[in-house]
């Protein structure tokens, strides 16, 4: 009887475990790495710099060249933080297009364009 409750114990130890480990990780359809600094976001606004308000809020947008603030498209986007939701804009490849209200995949860390659309909509990011 010990040995099968010893065995059971090690059983629900090794599940327990298994779950806690998912739980740290958050890969967006299998490859956007939540700790690689992806986010799951809505566009709320794709326009030059010159047509987004506060534009300088922006670490993206104020880095840019002015060449690139006037010639480049950013999005601006909402996902969720820590605490509370948090907007962030991000320059946009010339090869992609996005629409207002779309979901689509950021690493607001980064300024490259890089922009994936998402194949399964948010079901609600604020």
């Amino acid at each position: 009887m010990k040995t099968s409750i010893r065995g059971l114990r090690g059983v629900l130890y090794g599940a327990g475990v298994v779950v806690l480990l998912q739980g740290c990780t958050t890969l967006y359809e299998g490859k956007y790495d939540y700790r690689d600094g992806w986010r799951k976001a809505r566009v709320v606004q794709v326009a030059p710099a010159s047509q987004i308000q506060r534009p300088d809020f922006f670490r993206c947008i104020r880095n840019a060249t002015p060449e690139q603030r006037e010639r480049q498209l950013f999005a601006v986007v909402t996902f969720r933080g820590y605490e509370k939701s948090v907007k962030r804009a991000v320059q946009v490849a010339p090869s992609v297009h996005l629409e207002v209200g779309e979901t689509v995949y950021v690493n607001p860390s980064s300024c490259d364009g890089l922009v994936i659309h998402a194949s399964v909509p948010a079901a609600r990011i604020r």
